[in-house]
């Protein structure tokens, strides 16, 4: 065959892969964009250096070159106490096995406000256009230490400890201004959280608000809790990818985009068409993966967060956090085929003003607290969540609720299933807010440990079609008064109690099958 003739050939079938792949509707991307080695740009990688500065040059030199940010496995990126900006467009690649490391505490010197309290707190920030794939995000950091004999579970927050601290001169005031986290070395899931009261050399006193875990223990780590106190943010950005990297270390929240809005209005923009993808978060402290404030039209696909048996309070959260008005709102995103592994508090969750989001193809596995949901959609301040579903989830082994619909309206769930729960699904008040029109359908709750579906407060005009209550601890399914107008459909047998409780108003059950 001549050179020409074979020349030819591959140009043509490189012209069929792009179309093939084009017609089953991926994109195809050319090996063709260069790439640049942070190795030759004085990063060295060694975990002792601070590689923070020429990191940041290096970035700058790929964004102006038009070249791909490459980081070699095998080095650790120590970053100390500062962070990466990566600018507008420009594609890294880390090899799995880069870790970058935020070594020293932003929040141990200087200002508090400045370094937490602001999105720049985060060790990476993504510009709009960037692609990050690959690599470790740890920290080592903590303000200090403590030996103070405390168990959480003997604690009634809001409740004032006083800890003896390794250190003296850190950057901490009374007020509400230091929100910090105390959780022990070795039982991390024993921890608390509260403001700084008082701090005069190493006597540091916290107002408790929230204590979890058991046991006495004299081994506290104190840290930084802020919702910027996170491995990488993606601030008001667009079009930005963030996949297959791995969160470890102390850190308060995993992965952030940040839309937040001050209540009353400002300038930050959504955060939109943006995605976490195949992204693993564990023993992260509050949050796994987090929207918050204004997100639009965004994806995580394919993550997974190990909450620890109880160390990571929420799993996958979406919060507008509008403690007042109405000024953040959360549209239509998206989250597919992901997994939370044993969380505190929930393991999914819509808030306020979360209007058309779906959750798909989702598991919530072994939520540890007694008042928690495996997936949750409430208004949580002032606002009423409206149109949003839940398609093909899974909530199992859940010490609490495995579906919950608080004060919502509209929207609900499809084919979905809640295995071993305390409460299978449960459709209440919440906020003053009534729950109506919320859809069951297709649902299966079995072997609760209590009621298999459970209507209280006030629900209106809510359908629990094509059901299925199955050798649930007490009800297969209950209406209690106060609801109006319910339709059932299904089939509700093996219960221990009763298959079905009706206390409610204008209850339609004539569809339920009981034998």
């Amino acid at each position: 065959m001549s050179s020409t003739r074979r020349s030819l050939l591959l140009a043509f079938a490189s012209v069929a892969a792009i179309v093939a792949a084009e017609q089953a509707g991926a994109t195809y991307i050319p090996y063709t964009l260069p790439q640049l080695n942070a190795v030759d740009y004085n990063i060295k990688g060694d975990g002792v250096t601070n590689d923070a500065a020429a990191i940041n040059n290096f970035l700058l030199n790929c964004s102006n070159a038009g070249a791909a940010a490459y980081f070699p496995g095998g080095k650790n990126y120590n970053l100390g106490s500062s962070a990466l900006t990566v600018p507008d467009g420009t594609t890294v690649f880390a090899a799995q096995n880069a870790t970058f490391t935020r070594s020293s505490d932003p929040g141990s010197g200087g200002s508090w406000s400045t370094n937490y309290n602001t999105y720049t707190g985060s060790m990476i920030s993504l510009g709009n256009h960037c692609r990050w794939s690959g690599g470790i995000f740890n920290n080592t950091a903590q303000l200090a230490t403590s030996t103070t004999s405390v168990n959480p579970s003997t604690l009634t927050p809001p409740q004032s400890v006083t800890f003896t601290i390794n250190a003296a001169g850190l950057n901490l005031v009374g007020g509400s201004v230091n929100f910090i986290r105390i959780q022990s070395a070795s039982v991390p899931s024993a921890h608390m959280e509260g403001l700084v009261t008082t701090y005069s050399g190493t006597s540091l006193t916290v107002n408790v608000g929230f204590a979890a875990g058991s046991g006495t223990h004299t081994d506290w780590i104190i840290l930084a809790a802020s919702v910027y106190q996170a491995p990488m943010v993606l601030h008001g950005v667009t079009e930005s990818i963030v996949e297959n990297v791995r969160v470890t270390g102390n850190w308060y929240v995993g992965l952030l985009m940040d839309g937040w809005n001050v209540n009353g209005g400002s300038s930050v923009p959504s955060v939109s068409f943006c995605t976490f993808r195949n992204c693993y978060a564990e023993a992260v402290m509050n949050r796994g993966l987090y929207l918050y404030g204004g997100c639009n039209d965004n994806l995580i696909s394919e993550c997974y967060v190990d909450g620890r048996n109880g160390f990571t309070d929420y799993g996958v959260n979406l919060n507008p956090a509008n403690a007042v008005g109405t000024t953040n709102v959360q549209l239509r995103n998206k989250i597919a085929g992901c997994s939370v592994n044993t969380p505190g508090f929930q393991g999914f969750e819509l808030g306020d003003q979360s209007f058309y989001n779906t959750i798909t193809g989702c598991t919530a596995y072994g939520v540890t607290n007694t008042v928690s949901a495996g997936f949750l959609i409430q208004q949580a301040n002032t606002s009423v969540p409206q149109y949003n579903e839940l398609v093909n989830c899974v909530a199992n082994n859940c010490a609490g609720v495995g579906f919950e619909f608080a004060g919502t309206l509209y929207g609900g769930a499809t084919r979905c299933a809640a295995i071993l729960c305390k409460i299978g699904f449960e459709i209440t008040s919440q906020g003053g807010s009534t729950p109506s029109y919320i859809s069951l359908t297709g649902c299966e709750a079995d072997a609760s440990t209590t009621i298999g579906f459970w209507l209280t407060g006030s629900a209106v005009d809510c359908d629990l079609t094509g059901i299925k209550a199955i050798s649930n601890g007490t009800n297969g399914i209950q209406v209690d008064s106060g609801c109006t107008n319910t339709l059932i459909t299904g089939r509700s047998v093996s219960n221990t109690s009763s298959n079905l409780v009706n206390n409610g108003t204008g209850t339609v059950s004539t569809g339920l099958v009981t034998v």
